[in-house]
């Protein structure tokens, strides 16, 4: 969505596909900063991956409070890897 309203709920699917790198647990780690707050962990989990096989994590979602809500999605893992993305909604009353 473009935008959420206090009360929503959402989900948020993270895609997670080991292209070329070694058999392992992959962290998936998602925290969500509101305009003006502090930032929240909403969830931390290992993902074991083989190589080539891809899945897919849901995490909910409940803004809390108004206005701008960034939430980060962090993928690490061996030999290096560290893929982060960031994705910014606004909450409305």
């Amino acid at each position: 969505p473009r935008f959420l309203t206090l009360g929503d709920k959402a989900r948020l699917e993270v895609d997670v596909h080991n292209v070329d790198g070694p058999n392992a647990a992959y962290r998936v780690a998602i925290s969500a900063e509101a305009e003006g707050g502090a930032r929240q962990s909403l969830s931390g989990l290992d993902v074991p991956l083989k190589p080539t096989e891809r899945r897919r994590e849901t995490v909910p979602l409940a803004p809390t409070a108004l206005g701008r809500t960034v939430y980060e999605v962090v993928v690490t893992g061996p030999d290096g890897i560290d893929v982060r993305r960031r994705i910014a909604l606004d909450v409305k009353p």
